[in-house]
């Protein structure tokens, strides 16, 4: 749910009006087995039908020794069909829907076999090393997306990941105004002249004209768009969480699981920054990502994320709970406690107890054996940097998600909403005792 309380000033208004989700929609496709990769089967069997190809356009020399058994040596018709049949794989795709009549606004396909593992609504502006104008400079609604790649070539590829801001912006509110643009500017175009391309008419390169119009009709489509990718970074690994760190200022909370590069998995901090660039008389401004920050201190794969102002819990796998605090003096992250008993991680979450003097905080940790935790940073009870187990509860199925909601009524407090796996749902509230 793209909620209106976190959007700037320029979205609220409109989100106000009409409620928009983005929905991750997967769906199967077929595949071309024969564009799987070189270091595949089905690669192999591409490039002989390549090689096999050029063979029958030439005569073959007299007394030639054909091996039948030799789908390289069969003619171009019999290594077609030995080819591998195409197989089906998933398609991910991000869709924004109007809460109103449910009807599908936008859809934005990923890239081949990329896969959504995290989605989080966050508003985010430049750092102060910035140099652009000040309507860039001012704070932007972003939907960020973390995805995992893999190849279809096969396993022994290595799985990478990428990290999509998709900036959110009404349509309607930008009509008129040609200095304002959605996202970065296009690429320059490339000189034209007829000396260069032997296919130019009239001193304009043919692709050129073809890339002009690709551009204009781009441009046409943009301005109706409510989302468009402005800014992204490809990692080594693939990326399991993300979220918003603070609010003033405010920066990007990532997870990556371990690759080649990094043996443990890693909690990321990101700013973004923006530059101006120029190339060929033609100003452009370069958006990137920044990293302030990183811990990983001991984890496997995070699968929940949870943010509060400046503290971040951090549900693993396999070494349970993690309570991490962000100093914005010197950007740097510090391990105050885990949850030293181990436990996989299913789902987590915050849960806020306003009442009694004073506010509590405490982290709801669902494991796969149906348990739900009830964990706490108490110095004063613990020793050494461990979490204090508050509550224990045996669900009978592990939850897979938790959602606080603050209650409006007196008697209950900030409550927190679970699903689980079976179908069944279930809310946890704190109590004086």
């Amino acid at each position: 749910f793209l909620d209106p309380s976190i959007a700037d000033p320029g979205l609220k208004e409109s989100l106000e009006k009409r409620p928009l989700f983005a929905i991750l929609v997967v769906h199967d496709e077929l595949i071309d087995a024969t564009q799987a990769g070189h270091d595949s089967l089905a690669g192999s069997y591409a490039q002989r039908a390549k090689d096999l190809k050029g063979r029958d356009e030439r005569e073959m020399p007299a007394g030639d020794y054909v091996d039948k058994d030799d789908p390289a040596a069969l003619p171009s018709t019999t290594a077609s069909r030995a080819s591998l049949p195409p197989f089906v794989g998933e398609r991910h795709e991000i869709w924004l829907v109007d809460g109103r009549s449910w009807e599908v606004v936008e859809r934005h396909p990923l890239r081949d076999g990329e896969k959504v593992n995290a989605m989080s609504m966050v508003k985010l502006e430049p750092n102060k090393a910035s140099k652009c104008s000040d309507y860039e400079r001012s704070a932007k609604t972003y939907l960020a997306v973390g995805t995992g790649i893999t190849s279809i070539a096969g396993e022994d590829v290595l799985s990478t990941g990428r990290l999509a801001l998709f900036e959110i912006s009404d349509p309607k509110s930008r009509q008129g105004e040609s200095d304002v643009a959605l996202g970065p500017a296009l690429p320059p175009p490339k000189p034209t002249g007829g000396g260069g391309d032997p296919m130019a008419v009239d001193g304009v390169d043919a692709d050129t004209e073809a890339e002009k119009a690709a551009k204009e009709k781009q441009k046409e489509k943009e301005k109706s768009q409510w989302m468009r990718v402005t800014v992204e970074k490809s990692f080594h690994s693939t990326i399991t969480a993300v979220s918003q760190l603070g609010r003033n200022p405010a920066h990007l909370a990532l997870c990556t699981s371990p690759s080649d590069h990094f043996a443990n998995a890693q909690l990321q901090v990101f700013d973004i920054q923006f530059d101006e660039e120029t190339t060929a008389g033609v100003s452009t401004t370069k958006r990137t990502l920044e990293q302030l920050g990183f811990f990983d201190d001991p984890l496997m794969y995070v699968v929940s994320m949870q943010v509060l102002k400046n503290f971040i819990c951090l549900g693993d796998i396999r070494n349970s709970m993690h309570f991490v605090n962000w100093r914005e003096a010197d950007n740097s992250l510090q391990l105050l406690a885990r949850d030293r008993s181990r436990c996989d991680v299913m789902a987590s979450g915050i849960m806020l107890d306003d009442g009694g003097g004073g506010v509590t905080v405490g982290m709801l940790v669902s494991d796969d054996l149906g348990n739900l935790r009830v964990m706490q940073y108490r110095p004063d009870l613990s020793q050494g940097k461990t979490l204090n187990r508050a509550a224990d509860f045996h669900l009978g199925t592990p939850a897979s998600t938790i959602i606080p909601v603050k209650s409006k009524r007196a008697l209950i407090r900030t409550a927190s909403h679970f699903g689980s796996l079976d179908g069944s749902a279930g809310v946890i509230v704190p109590t004086d005792k």
